[in-house]
C-alpha cells in the first residue's frame, strides 16, 4: 500500500491571501512550566490545504457540518493539467468520474511564497462543463480554483452553486507522483458549526502491491 499525503503544513506566517488572516500558532502552555502543551492558533478557514463548502459563496449554501463527512473522499480522477496555464474546456473534457483533482504544478514553491499572486484556476467555461459532466468533486493544486482577476467569483459560484465540492491548495510535488491515475483520496475537514470551508487532512491511498 502506498500513501500520498496532499495536504500541507499549517505554520505562523505560512503563505495566505492578501486580505486573509496571517496564520499564527503560538505556544500558550508548556510542559515546563505547566506540566502539559497546549497551542493557539490563529488562521482563515481557507487556509493550507482546505475545502469549500457550498456557503462559501452561496446564500443558503450548506455549510461544512451540514454535509456528509464522506462528502469529499471517494475514487479520484487525477487529471495533469500542468501543460497548460489554466483548466480549460478541452482539459473539462478530459473528465470522466465524479470526483477529479487536477495537477497544475502550482505550488511548488510553496515554501518560498508570502502571498499567493499566479497561479493556475479553473475558467467560467471549463466549471459550466464539470458541472454538466456531473462532478461532485473538483481537488486543484493551486490556492484557487477562480482567476485571480476575476472578482465575480464565477467558478466558484457555478460550482458550488450546483453542490460541486472544491478542495484547494493540494500538495502540488505529492500529487504530481499520482497525475493521471485513478485512486482512492480520504479527505476530511472540521466539523466547524456554519463553516464556509475549512482546513483538511487529504491523503491518496495506492492499494497496487496489496495481495
Amino acid at each position: 500500500m502506498k500513501i500520498f499525503d496532499l495536504t500541507y503544513d499549517i505554520k505562523s506566517n505560512m503563505v495566505h491571501f492578501k486580505g486573509d488572516p496571517i496564520p499564527l500558532i503560538k505556544n500558550v502552555k508548556n510542559i515546563e512550566r505547566d506540566g502539559y502543551n497546549v497551542k493557539e492558533i490563529y488562521m482563515g478557514t481557507h487556509t493550507s490545504t482546505h475545502v469549500d463548502a457550498p456557503s462559501h459563496f452561496i446564500v443558503g449554501g450548506k455549510s461544512v457540518e451540514m454535509l456528509n463527512p464522506l462528502s469529499y473522499s471517494g475514487i479520484v480522477q487525477i487529471v495533469d493539467a500542468s501543460d497548460k496555464e489554466f483548466i480549460d474546456e478541452e482539459i473539462a473534457r478530459r473528465v470522466s468520474m465524479e470526483r477529479v483533482f487536477f495537477y497544475t504544478d502550482s505550488n511548488t514553491n510553496w515554501d518560498h511564497m508570502l502571498e499567493f499572486e499566479k497561479f493556475s484556476f479553473i475558467t467560467e467555461s471549463a466549471a459550466k462543463i464539470l458541472v454538466k459532466k456531473g462532478v461532485k468533486l473538483v481537488g486543484i493544486d493551486s490556492p484557487s480554483v477562480e482567476d485571480p482577476s476575476n472578482h465575480e467569483f464565477t467558478a466558484h459560484k457555478i460550482l458550488l452553486g450546483n453542490e460541486t465540492l472544491i478542495i484547494e491548495n493540494l500538495n502540488s510535488i505529492e500529487l504530481k507522483k499520482i497525475a493521471g491515475k485513478v485512486i482512492f483520496v480520504i479527505a476530511l475537514p472540521l466539523r466547524i458549526l456554519n463553516g464556509d470551508g475549512s482546513p483538511a487532512r487529504v491523503i491518496a491511498i495506492e492499494w497496487d502491491d496489496v495481495k
